[in-house]
């Protein structure tokens, strides 16, 4: 097996998660792969530092030492599945299902009535919205939402763990009669414990979505949605989940990464739910503006809420990867 790289800056048009209060530059690299029984294959690593993860220059020693961390282990199976779909000049998105995205609305500042329109016109039913630990601030945003949500509209809100069962009770108990009906599910929180979780869940009639903490090998009865990042969660923890875990709702999404790794996420969703069909429903698949724009966003194709890939062998962008610098490493 040979390897090369060529990192990436990606500079983000607003912050990203509940622990990213600024919109700092991110790094992260590109991985071309020549397997000696599939042919060449092409991958991401996008490290979340800040939720655990090496930064891309150790995530790079790990690579030239061959002992990749779970995260480049990863984009190492997904380069394999890449090259297979490119040796036969097959696409890795089939034709159907075409899967729908959420819309995530993470800069309130700029929220208005012709967006929300917009969002909806677009055919989205499903916001998202990152919610730190500033729960006044949230809720002031939330009324004003609320109160010109389309009535078919629901809401996922994303804690990234930063919340408390206390102080989340006291919180929801000020937003109105209005509020719950408009919930789809609360994402991570708080740290994941399937009593807590349970107990939370059985009080407010919330469903709760597991994403940061999501491990197979554990109760997972307090969750009753599984939030899957295939860029992140191998093969074989998604295909035992799957075993273990099928009566759950599933929403699969990218990890807000380079439009290489969003594209795996959403092949990967799209070849599940092709054998899961019952399983369907809106996913994190959303390929509008997160980062200023690259020459790959130029390579994606979308209308409106539904989300339909590329139209190249494998991941696709052969032309843009081409036009990639490499550096040997492995």
């Amino acid at each position: 097996m040979k390897v090369w790289y060529s990192p990436y800056t990606l500079n983000p048009l607003f912050a990203l998660n509940a622990k990213s209060k600024d919109p700092s530059p991110r790094q992260g690299f590109l991985l071309k792969v020549e397997f000696s029984d599939a042919g060449l294959g092409y991958a991401d690593c996008h490290p979340w530092p800040e939720f655990g993860d090496d930064p891309a220059y150790i995530q790079l020693e790990g690579l030239q030492k061959d002992r990749p961390s779970p995260l480049l282990a990863r984009s190492l199976e997904l380069a394999r599945w890449d090259a297979g779909a490119r040796s036969k000049g097959e696409s890795l998105f089939p034709t159907e299902p075409v899967l729908s995205s959420h819309y995530t609305l993470p800069d309130w500042e700029n929220f208005s009535l012709p967006l929300l329109n917009d969002i909806s016109n677009q055919g989205y039913a499903v916001i998202k919205l990152k919610v730190g630990p500033n729960l006044e601030e949230a809720g002031h945003f939330l009324r004003r939402l609320i109160s010109v949500l389309p009535e078919d509209m629901k809401l996922r809100l994303d804690f990234n763990l930063t919340g408390d069962p206390e102080s989340l009770s006291q919180w929801i108990s000020g937003l109105g009669q209005d509020f719950l009906p408009c919930i789809d599910f609360f994402e991570d929180p708080f740290p994941y414990d399937p009593d807590q979780w349970k107990a939370f869940r059985d009080k407010w009639g919330i469903p709760m979505a597991l994403d940061q903490e999501l491990r197979w090998d554990q109760d997972l009865s307090g969750a009753d949605v599984l939030v899957i990042k295939p860029v992140r969660n191998s093969g074989e923890d998604i295909e035992k989940c799957a075993d273990l875990f099928g009566q759950k709702r599933w929403v699969f999404t990218h990890a807000m990464d380079h439009p290489v790794g969003r594209m795996m996420a959403l092949a990967y969703a799209m070849n599940f739910y092709g054998i899961n069909p019952q399983k369907v429903e809106a996913g994190g698949f959303e390929s509008r503006p997160i980062y200023h724009p690259t020459a790959f966003d130029d390579g994606i194709f979308t209308d409106g809420y539904l989300q339909l890939g590329t139209d190249d062998v494998g991941i696709g962008f052969s032309q843009q990867l081409d036009d990639c610098e490499w550096t040997e490493c492995l």
